[in-house]
């Protein structure tokens, strides 16, 4: 055993070997190493490396083997990993924590219930590596239940009714020695505490256990985190301050600090859920007062000079945010409010000397750090600024004043002072508080009427301030003050000038804030015509900095920018377009964990969308966009590049549907397109259904070209359709119809393919899905018919189903409730009466019902057009407002009655499901009838182009009618005669005066 120990370790170390060839070896011979093998050599111990490179093999395995893993392997785990915890440190030990939290997920307690009785069993010995093993493991064990449900929680109340106590008696403990004078403020027991504090925090984090929601549980928890959390550290008991924020005791503090915020704001607040009503009351009426004034404690120590983190300051200040909101806790905030201010929050709100050395020393990193909103989460500055915001807003009769009296004192402090004498830092801050609080400024008198003022005197002379600090802000105070109106023209241009010599500016934090700036200065009317003259001064300062600082915020003030000067953009789209496509390409290949640069590369795409609509009506333009989005199209089509894919398409969707022409290389990226759904990008089907239709209907003389697009399109929609998700089978079928719709006439080879994959996925499903994918798969059968009547009659004929089709339409005709689905069957029937050769038999038999359900539909059909159209013709009003007279009860009246009067012969026996016809009568039931008008309520306000968009109906209906209303005038009803003479006369109208 210790002879294939020492192997293993050998080939553990080879691993780490900087010669590939010895590492790829080393790796394969790890693969069939077992898990327990690899523990037996971590508990033997060893030099850290190949401990901890057998410690993360062993994680990887567990974590994707251990599931499926024989029995006996995982006893040997079980019975050796608390032992193994026990004798390693640091990260080895983090290592197998995972380890113990993925067997602990799969197996505790059903098959380890010996898991805790293990723990407490350390937990109780006289060993303080014991003790502190177990505290660790039990840390893991409590992550194990962190984010299950309700329903799957039954056995960690059982493990906190029978460790908290302990753990509670444990932290006392420390506490206690904390007290002493000389305590010695041991780093070991401060990570000890801090375990026992992110235990308690991993309790309650989700969900309060009922243990702890009995108040005699509760208090000593609330007593023991106060006392600890309002312990000041003694400063020789901590190191220097760039380690300060990692020190174990700190650590301990934020997490006592985050359960008490966790507590209060998700489970103390009025709006609980029902199951925490009681403990609600109860924490807020006893705890939450003692929790602001020990926050407020330690909000104190800093401004009299006792250090605390960061981290620390930012929970309290989001604590506080919160308690604001209540009665009593806001009383607490309110007796020290002017304090609370004066020396908390505002000098968490002034420049900082570290701010200070980053713009001069590093002000790119200085940007990055500005503009990171995940450092936000955890800044001070922005929890202090969330505070002041919400505490003028939430409770402004008692602090609005004092906070505006307070600001106005500074900026006049300021502006009195000798130059030599004034403190720009706190003029940064005054005005960056008055930002932070300007939405309540701009709608509260006096305040509102003093804006202008404010701006005048205390901003606009800034922008000549020699401090960079101070001309960045004042950008960024005109930006967040944009909506003010001003009563003296001429000083407002004169900012709007001031701020474009700020994007010229010599320091980049300064242009970066100028630039950002203008996206709301140009809220203003008034900017906005002043800005237009230089539009390509604007458009050369973005792009310079684009190329020195491309962030997300810089894009979309550009975008802005863009849309609100459409006309002008078009001299100089290609340019922008192509620095949009090559920061995108840059930025799209930074490492993954790069977040601000993801950030910017979907602003990129953004911004390229918003330029794309911008130009639309200009193909010209788009014709020279081509080379700028190609390689975009064909980097992230045609290869497996996940993160921006969806983006991508909708942006080749834009593309394709305005530019005026395909070019062949725009058809290479068609074919990456497919190979694409066929292989990795299967989930993106309804992103990718705008461009395929698009290529489709925009250039349909190049996709019948090349018969392998349609048949390559075939097999890719046979393939979709095998799918049982619903989602998959209404999109390819409206691929499908779209398809069929616009090559009326040119596919006569492959539309019976077509016909009879649609009717089998429509036998296959159509029982048990909505009314909305019936209506959709029969209005593939209505395209079919529209596109080749006679090939669509014969075929359906020879196969059985031209009869059992008729009687689904005609079942279906109320639930053609769209404009679109009404034109189309319309159309479809009228393409079918234009040939009386194939009408077939069963139609002409019922041909006067037939021909009053089709002046139904017609009827319905213009007054819906006429209700969607915002703009009118007068003689088309006086034709609907003749329509309108009649009683209208139902949404196809006169189809309904006709065909209940005669109806078309059902589906014979065998064709389908014989309770279909019945199900889907109108009397069916169905549930989800409501739901589906909804639906198409909806989707009528969606921009929908199809290729019998220009059909005037009104037109091919009479002209369609004419000589089948002749043979049958007299076997019409008065209602459908005086309706065909109607439709007749609008038609003879349109044909002389043409819209």
């Amino acid at each position: 055993m210790a002879e294939d120990l020492a192997i293993l370790a050998q080939i553990l170390k080879n691993a780490l070997s900087p010669v590939e060839q010895v590492r790829t070896q080393a790796a394969a011979q790890l693969e069939p190493v077992q898990p327990a093998h690899l523990l037996r050599l971590i508990v033997q111990g060893g030099d850290h490396g190949t401990l901890l490179q057998a410690s993360i093999q062993m994680k990887r395995k567990l974590y994707q083997l251990y599931n499926n893993m024989e029995e006996n392997q995982k006893v040997i785990l079980r019975s050796n990993i608390i032992e193994a915890i026990m004798t390693t440190q640091g990260t080895v030990r983090t290592q197998l924590g995972l380890c113990l939290h993925t067997m602990a997920t799969f197996d505790f307690p059903d098959h380890w219930p010996q898991l805790l009785p293990s723990i407490l069993e350390n937990m109780r010995a006289d060993n303080p590596q014991r003790l502190w093993g177990s505290v660790f493991c039990l840390l893991y064990l409590y992550k194990r239940f962190e984010y299950k449900l309700k329903k799957m929680r039954a056995p960690f109340h059982v493990v906190v009714e029978q460790t908290l106590p302990l753990l509670l008696q444990l932290g006392q403990s420390i506490t206690a020695q904390l007290g002493a004078p000389d305590a010695a403020w041991d780093p070991v027991m401060g990570d000890l505490m801090k375990m026992i504090c992110k235990i308690f925090y991993t309790a309650i984090h989700l969900a309060i256990p009922p243990f702890i929601q009995q108040e005699a549980n509760l208090m000593p928890w609330i007593q023991l985190f106060g006392h600890f959390l309002t312990l000041p550290i003694p400063e020789n008991r901590q190191p220097i301050a760039e380690q300060r924020p990692q020190l174990s005791w700190w650590r301990a503090k934020k997490w006592a600090a985050n359960s008490f915020e966790r507590l209060f704001t998700r489970f103390a607040i009025p709006e609980v859920d029902k199951e925490y009503k009681a403990f609600s009351r109860m924490f807020r009426a006893k705890y939450s007062v003692p929790i602001t004034q020990a926050f407020l404690t330690v909000l104190w120590w800093k401004p009299h000079g006792t250090y605390c983190t960061d981290r620390v300051i930012n929970i309290a200040m989001s604590y506080m945010t919160c308690a604001i909101t209540q009665k009593a806790t806001f009383q607490v905030v309110r007796e020290h409010f002017t304090p609370l201010l004066r020396d908390v929050m505002f000098p968490l709100m002034c420049f900082t000397d570290f701010d200070m050395c980053q713009w001069k020393d590093d002000p790119m990193e200085y940007l990055r750090r500005s503009f990171d909103i995940f450092e936000d989460f955890h800044s001070p500055k922005l929890a202090a600024s969330n505070l002041l915001m919400e505490i003028t807003k939430k409770r402004p009769k008692h602090t609005l004043q004092p906070v505006v009296l307070f600001l106005h004192e500074i900026l006049e402090q300021h502006a009195r002072a000798a130059p030599q004498e004034k403190d720009h830092r706190r003029k940064e801050g005054a005005l960056y508080a008055l930002g932070v609080i300007c939405d309540m400024l701009k709608v509260t008198s006096p305040y509102r009427e003093a804006c202008e003022t404010l701006l005048l005197n205390h901003v606009l002379p800034e922008f000549q301030s020699p401090e960079g600090f101070l001309r960045a802000r004042a950008c960024w105070i005109y930006g967040q003050f944009s909506d003010v109106p001003m009563t003296q023209p001429e000083r407002f241009t004169q900012a709007i000038q001031c701020v474009l010599q700020c994007l010229n500016d010599t320091e980049i934090p300064v242009r970066i804030q100028a630039a950002l700036a203008i996206r709301y200065l140009l809220n203003d009317d008034n900017a906005v015509a002043l800005l237009r003259p230089h539009i390509p001064a604007l458009l050369q300062a973005y792009f310079m900095l684009m190329n020195e600082c491309c962030n997300e915020d810089l894009l979309s003030a550009l975008e802005s920018l863009i849309e609100k000067y459409d006309e002008e953009m078009k001299p100089h789209a290609v340019q922008m377009g192509t620095q949009f496509a090559t920061h995108f390409l840059r930025l799209s290949a930074c490492d993954d964990d790069d977040d601000q640069s993801a950030m910017a590369a979907f602003a990129c795409l953004s911004a390229l969308g918003t330029l794309l609509s911008t130009v639309k009506r200009h193909g010209d333009v788009f014709i020279q966009m081509e080379q700028v989005m190609l390689p975009i199209f064909s980097k992230f089509i045609a290869i497996d590049k996940m993160e921006f894919l969806a983006e991508v398409l909708q942006l080749l969707g834009s593309y394709t549907f305005y530019t005026p022409q395909l070019s062949p290389q725009m058809w290479s990226i068609f074919e990456h397109l497919l190979q694409s759904l066929q292989t990795f990008a299967n989930e993106y089907i309804e992103e990718c259904l705008g461009p395929l239709d698009n290529f489709i209907t925009r250039d349909t003389e190049t996709f019948l070209k090349n018969p392998l697009y349609h048949q390559f399109l075939f097999n890719l929609c046979q393939e979709f359709l095998k799918e049982e998700a619903p989602t998959y089978l209404m999109l390819v079928s409206e691929l499908i119809k779209s398809l069929i719709l616009a090559t009326k006439g040119r596919i006569d080879d492959m539309l019976p393919q077509w016909i009879n994959l649609v009717w089998k996925c429509f036998q296959e499903n159509h029982e048990s899905n909505t009314t909305k994918f019936k209506v959709l798969f029969l209005e593939i059968f209505n395209a079919a018919l529209y596109n080749s009547p006679v090939v669509f009659v014969q075929h359906c004929s020879q196969v059985g189903i031209l009869q059992p089709l008729f009687g689904f339409w005609f079942q279906h005709i109320d639930k053609y409730t769209r404009i679109f689905d009404k034109k189309l069957l319309l159309v479809s029937l009228c393409s079918l009466l234009q040939h009386p050769d194939i009408v077939p038999p069963f139609v002409r038999e019922q041909l006067p019902h037939v021909v009053t359900a089709l002046l139904g539909i017609a009827k319905e059909l213009t007054i819906l057009v006429q209700k969607k159209s915002e703009v009118t013709n007068p003689t088309e009003e006086n034709f609907v407002e003749t329509l309108l007279k009649e009683e209208i009860t139902d949404e196809a009246e006169h189809a309904a009655e006709a065909l209940d009067q005669a109806p078309l012969p059902l589906p014979p026996h065998g064709a389908v499901s014989q309770g279909d016809a019945a199900d889907d009568s109108d009397s069916d039931g169905d549930t989800d009838d409501e739901s589906y008008d909804d639906e198409l309520e909806d989707d009528e306000d969606e921009v929908i182009v199809t290729p019998i968009d220009g059909i005037d109906e009104v037109v091919l209906l009479a002209e369609t009618l004419r000589a089948p209303v002749e043979a049958i005038f007299a076997q019409l009803n008065a209602e459908s005669q005086q309706l065909f003479q109607q439709i007749t006369a609008e038609a003879a109208r349109r044909k002389q005066s043409p819209a």
